[in-house]
């Protein structure tokens, strides 16, 4: 099953239902990916909620910009819905990047 992919815009309701939300970059799903989304994905079932993720585009130019993508932006969504991502919220690194951490 694929993962439905919703393009966030701060400012801007989007979310189609509660859910439990990792937030990440996953720019290799790798094994410490992999263990927040099946921590998160067991969090979601104990509260009987949708999985999602909060991510940005591979090709993010403002994102990580001297690292080596491993993989493009649909072949990751991929990959997090084979792990159970029901949504994943991709948003352009430059619309957030001036929020703070505790905000």
């Amino acid at each position: 099953m694929a993962v439905e992919r919703i393009d966030y815009i701060p400012g801007r309701a989007v979310a189609p239902c509660a859910s439990v939300v990792a937030l990440g970059f996953f720019d290799g799903v790798h094994l410490g990916h992999r263990a927040l989304i099946f921590a998160a994905r067991e969090r979601a079932d104990a509260l009987g909620l949708p999985l999602s993720v909060f991510t940005f585009p591979a090709e993010d130019a403002d994102m990580k910009r001297s690292a080596k993508r491993l993989y493009g932006t649909e072949k990751k969504l991929a990959l997090l819905a084979s792990l159970g991502v029901d949504y994943a919220y991709v948003c352009d690194f430059s619309a957030v990047a001036h929020i703070s951490a505790e905000d």
